[in-house]
């Protein structure tokens, strides 16, 4: 039997969110997942400045597949991982997860599990690294299953930055002394603005016409290349208390770093509980080639 094997390594944002289920077992497509061994940091290489991942696929009788990730980058001090699947058809997606505990270092640990029930076919096996690694990467492996089959794969990650964000500075009315500011004599607009900041920061400024003394916390989310920043109104009881009768201006700097000269879309989002849901606020391209807008 003639076994193929690819390899290809990517950021975990250049692909779409996926929607994961421990052990999927739908009728007819019963792969399941058995994790065998993690291991704690590797001493040795933990101050290297690169590790290279290498991915070992040994098949077993039965339709058994182990699979073990090594270099696989964790906090330094977790002890335990679990993972979250994903079948659908010949498509296989894994998701490691780090359970702790979380330390501000970083460094190499091997992980094996193995799967269940698979065909003498081809299969499409993406294995994502945990979302507490400092860079999240993806490991997509093209294969032909049989119990024969014993292969290292070896790849050097590609160093390509990946937009992320790094700050959010309230401005304006968020946090003011309401009796000094509700008063200011300047008409602002509800606005969406970009700069950059020393050439490594892109800055989305957001200024929005609000109610006096609301509260606000903000989220950002990255999905495949587009910024999605929610700003979340949290009045408890937005008809008896919290505000006060009077509009004030409010701002946000949303900060990210680690972009590329390219375009990016962004989404605004403003909760409003008056509302009883969450609107876009304003939506567009932030074009990095040319200019900003």
């Amino acid at each position: 039997m003639t076994m193929k094997t690819k390899l290809i390594i990517f950021s975990l944002l250049a692909i779409i969110l996926i929607c994961c289920e421990e052990n999927d077992s739908r009728p007819g497509n019963m792969i399941d997942l058995s994790l065998k061994s993690f291991t704690g940091c590797s001493i040795a290489t933990k101050s290297s400045i690169v590790n290279i991942p290498k991915v070992r696929l040994k098949g077993e009788s039965n339709g058994r597949l182990v699979v073990k990730m090594i270099n696989t980058e964790f906090c330094c001090g977790t002890d335990s991982v679990s993972t979250n699947v994903n079948v659908d058809l010949e498509t296989i997606s894994i998701e490691i997860v780090d359970n702790g505990p979380f330390s501000y270092c970083f460094c190499p640990h091997d992980i094996e599990f193995s799967l269940s029930s698979l065909d003498a076919k081809e299969y499409a096996l993406t294995l994502i690294e945990s979302e507490n690694a400092y860079s999240r990467d993806s490991f997509l492996i093209q294969f032909t299953y049989s119990e024969d089959m014993d292969t290292t794969i070896t790849g050097e990650i590609e160093t390509n930055s990946q937009i992320r964000p790094v700050n959010t500075i309230l401005g304006g009315c968020n946090n003011q002394d309401f009796d000094n500011i509700k008063s200011a004599t300047e008409d602002y607009k509800d606005t969406v603005d970009f700069d950059l900041i020393n050439s490594d920061t892109l800055n989305v400024f957001v200024g929005i016409n609000y109610i006096c003394c609301a509260p606000f916390d903000t989220e950002t989310e990255i999905v495949n290349d587009t910024l999605i920043m929610t700003i979340n109104d949290t009045c408890s009881d937005p008809y008896h208390s919290c505000y006060c009768r009077c509009m004030c201006y409010y701002t946000w700097d949303f900060q990210y770093v680690d972009f590329e000269n390219k375009e990016y879309f962004y989404i605004v989002k403003l909760n409003d509980p008056r509302e009883d849901n969450t609107l876009i606020f304003k939506q567009g391209v932030i074009d990095l080639i040319n200019n900003l807008p």
